[in-house]
This record gives C-alpha cells, sequence and structure tokens, in this order.
C-alpha cells in the first residue's frame, strides 16, 4: 500500500502489478535477431558474388562472340587449335578456338572458350559455331 513513512517524508509505492522482460527473454530476442541479421548478411555476401560471376560470364561470352564473328568475316578456314587475348572492360581475357569437321558439308565447327586468366581450368564459357567455307560464300561451288 503506497502511504508515507515513519522516517520521514519518503512516499512508499505499493508493488506494480506490471512487469519487465526476464532476462532469457532478451536473450532469446536477441539470438533471433542475430541469427536473422546473420542470414541478411550471407544474402547479401552471396548476391554481390553471384552479380560479380554474372558479370564476368556476360563479358566473356562478348569475347566468345566476337572471336567467332571475326573468324567468319575473315573468311577463315583453317583447322586445329589457336588460343589468343582481347581486352574488354578494362581486362584482358584468354580464349581458345578449336576448329574441327562439323557433319554438314561445306562447313567447319568452331568451339570458343574463354578463360578469366591464362592457365585456368574452367572456361567462364563455350561458344559453339559454324564456320562456311568461303568458295560457298563466293559462288564458286554448288
Amino acid at each position: 500500500m503506497a502511504g508515507w513513512s515513519s522516517k520521514g517524508m519518503i512516499k512508499r509505492q505499493a508493488p506494480s502489478q506490471s512487469r519487465g522482460f526476464t532476462l532469457v527473454e532478451v536473450l532469446v530476442a536477441v539470438i533471433v535477431v542475430g541469427t536473422a541479421l546473420a542470414a541478411i548478411i550471407k544474402v547479401s555476401a552471396e548476391s554481390g558474388y553471384n552479380l560479380n560471376y554474372l558479370r564476368d560470364r556476360t563479358f566473356a561470352q562478348w569475347v566468345a562472340n566476337d572471336r567467332l564473328v571475326e573468324m567468319q568475316a575473315m573468311e577463315y578456314w583453317g583447322s586445329g587449335r589457336d588460343s589468343g587475348r582481347r581486352e574488354m572492360a578494362g581486362r584482358e581475357w584468354h580464349w581458345e578456338t578449336e576448329i574441327s569437321n562439323s557433319p554438314i558439308p561445306r562447313m567447319r565447327q568452331v568451339t570458343v572458350r574463354v578463360y578469366e586468366h591464362e592457365g585456368s581450368e574452367h572456361p567462364l564459357t563455350v561458344l559453339d559455331g559454324l564456320l562456311l567455307d568461303p568458295a560457298v560464300r563466293e559462288g564458286q561451288l554448288q
């Protein structure tokens, strides 16, 4: 009961019916919030990694397309393997081409592989295409 104490002018309060959070409740809340924040940070980091990977794959595909179009424009008709470098987006990319006979007459199959670095084991992209015999294009063969 509220009232005045006998020791002076100090007012005494009756125990309140409201109570705060217990230590266990606070710890559980901290664990839940911490777990949620850790998951958000992990997803954000993975998203950034995926964004960089997709950017690199896109540039590698452009390098592969450029190489194939360059071979078609030069009317290249050789066979075998070739490799080189191409600069794109301020970076140097390593490409390899492999030219082999195609099941289609007067055409050769080209496989272009683009790597982030020379000596990398796994290409960022692989592009397959066809080269037409230049003699067919010029109308020398029917």
